[in-house]
């Protein structure tokens, strides 16, 4: 399925319909392919106690026997500010590359904006 569809950057996902929320979760992962797949999906959760660091470390970390990894971010209308900001900033500094990520949450999440 990887050749099938080119992917985005990155994926914005809210709402309140659950189902559609995994079901688009469920396409993302099926990108992931070959014998290195559970390396190349990392799948967090946010919390009030995670740090910029971490998730950067997953953001930066190259796909191995392959040319995506993807890193899906749930419940992201509970990340700190200081990972939200270093996230965009992220995305600002790696606008070609192949890291593909998602922010899951519901309908009340904050604006994000890439230009």
């Amino acid at each position: 399925m990887a050749g099938a569809t080119r992917l985005l950057p990155a994926y914005l996902v809210v709402g309140p319909d659950e189902l559609k929320r995994k079901q688009t979760v469920t396409r993302l992962r099926a990108h992931v392919e070959g014998p290195f797949a559970d390396f190349n999906l990392e799948e967090l959760v946010a919390s009030a106690d995670m740090e910029p660091v971490g998730v950067l470390s997953s953001l930066n970390t190259l796909p191995m026997g392959g040319d995506l990894r993807v890193v899906i971010i749930e419940n992201a209308g509970k990340l700190p500010k200081p990972v939200s900001e270093a996230i965009i900033e992220y995305r600002r500094m790696h606008e070609k590359t192949n890291f593909r990520f998602l922010l899951g949450d519901e309908a009340h999440m904050y604006d994000v904006s890439i230009e």
